[in-house]
């Protein structure tokens, strides 16, 4: 048996029925225009013949103490595994949402491999959906995205393409008895020790500020030390089980363009535009705060894209709500993600997870138990991640869309994470049903938040 990190295991400790810990990811296909996919008799007769998955899809869960391993189910069934529905008339985007909002609500079995594949015919314009959902503890964002990508082609004419299980990882290597291999063990071992060696650098990077004080223009990031301390919002309320799922494609040369102008990243301009549409939410709400909300972004220190699990650790970054001015909002997300980078890029991998862990701390606890209240570390969790560029294809059908789907968290009651495929940004909101009222019209704001600072620009060139 494989021994779960720490970190991977977290997942499964903290998940509950209001806080399923599982991601997911809607792709949408359009069928070809000869040859159409038979979704009963051909595309799932397929599908299920590849009985026998491969690593991580063949592991189940297994519990000693506190502690889970991964081992072999060799009971493994295919069909508990594959679900398929179509849509009720007339198959719009609405009736295809409200369907991943419920199954997205759902808990998996922790008895079988942690994945489902969803098969969802009767959308409008002749295409069919796959949602395929996993459990955090499997793999984290990035590594999900390289796991499901694997099983397209750019090929439209290639045929007989396996499934994603049928393709998997070596990232856990079991002997034939399913025991962890000595290798294994070796770099469990030498991992637990690097990470004890970095404890002594990580804590003196605590207390070390001077550069945050010196560079930052806002007040709250001289209480940096401390992890930013995020303002009491009604996104961040005790949530229920209940999702609420919606997603968007947006115009990718439009960021990078906003970019460019302003000698930034793209993750900058993600991140100045998602505040901008928190803003216009919560104006709309009557519950905009005095104080900038902060986000928190997942940054990979990811060294080897073979390796499943979670090879993540979290940054603060002030999204500027506060300010009404997109250019000036713009400003203050570069200033604050920046002091984020530098802080990174003085540790090593271990130091930086410890270092999270310590300064987060009081944060972490309010989200878990409730009590400190004034160490609220964030409002919301907003996430980008690469994706292919060019365009891909399953069997012959195309690849219109593909949609993160995140996880909500408890006093955290929205995710919002974006995947660029092929000149687009595309842009799915997970939010818990209860806490976020209209939650559907954040995919308005983003478009007058990003279409604000093309303005902004338009309007300073030609003056």
């Amino acid at each position: 048996m494989k021994p779960l990190s720490v970190f991977d295991q977290m997942f499964l400790h903290i998940e509950k029925r209001q806080q399923p810990a599982h991601i997911g990811c809607l792709m949408i296909f359009k069928q070809p225009q000869e040859g159409v996919i038979n979704i009963e008799n051909t595309l799932l007769s397929r599908l299920r013949e590849y009985n026998k998955p491969v690593s991580p899809y063949n592991l189940k869960l297994e519990k000693k103490g506190f502690r889970y391993f991964w081992k072999h189910d060799y009971e493994f069934d295919i069909q508990h595994h594959i679900r398929h529905i179509a849509l009720p008339k007339p198959g719009r985007i609405r009736e295809l949402f409200t369907y991943l909002s419920a199954e997205h609500s759902n808990l998996m079995h922790r008895e079988r491999p942690l994945w489902e594949c969803h098969i969802i015919e009767g959308i409008q314009g002749n295409r069919f959906a796959i949602y395929f959902k996993m459990h955090h503890a499997m793999s984290d964002g990035i590594s999900a995205l390289h796991y499901l990508t694997r099983f397209l082609s750019n090929d439209p004419l290639q045929s007989n393409m396996p499934p994603p299980w049928a393709i998997g990882s070596d990232s856990l290597l079991l002997d034939k008895k399913g025991e962890l291999n000595i290798q294994e063990n070796k770099n469990t071992l030498q991992a637990s020790l690097q990470m004890i060696k970095a404890v002594p650098s990580a804590c003196r990077q605590i207390v070390d500020k001077q550069h945050i004080d010196q560079d930052a223009p806002h007040s709250i990031y001289s209480k940096a030390m401390l992890g930013l301390k995020a303002p009491q919002t009604i996104i961040n309320t005790r949530i229920s089980g209940s999702r609420r799922y919606a997603a968007q494609s947006y115009d990718l040369k439009q960021f990078k363009d906003i970019a460019r102008h302003f000698e930034c990243t793209l993750n900058d301009v993600v991140l100045t535009v998602c505040g901008g549409a928190l803003r216009l939410y919560l104006q709309s709400q009557n519950a905009l705060p005095k104080e900038p909300l902060i986000a928190f972004v997942p940054v990979s220190i990811r060294k080897d894209d073979s390796k499943g699990g979670n090879q993540i650790a979290m940054v603060q970054t002030s999204l500027g709500t506060h300010i009404e001015d997109p250019a000036r909002r713009l400003a203050e997300a570069v200033v604050s993600i920046n002091v984020a980078k530098r802080k990174l890029q003085k540790l090593t991998k271990e130091e930086f997870m410890i270092y999270s862990a310590i300064t987060l701390t009081p944060g972490v606890i309010h989200l878990a138990s409730g009590i400190l209240p004034e160490r609220l570390p964030c409002n919301v969790v907003i996430s980008n991640v690469p994706g292919p560029k060019e365009s891909l294809y399953w069997n012959g059908a195309a690849l219109q869309g593909l949609y993160p789907m995140s996880q909500p968290i408890d006093r955290v009651a929205l995710n919002l994470t974006m995947v660029s495929y092929d000149g687009s940004l595309e842009f799915g909101i997970t939010a818990c049903r209860r806490s976020m009222p209209s939650m559907q019209t954040l995919l308005g704001h983003i478009e007058h938040s990003v279409n604000a600072l093309t303005d902004y620009i338009a309007l300073n060139v030609h003056n």
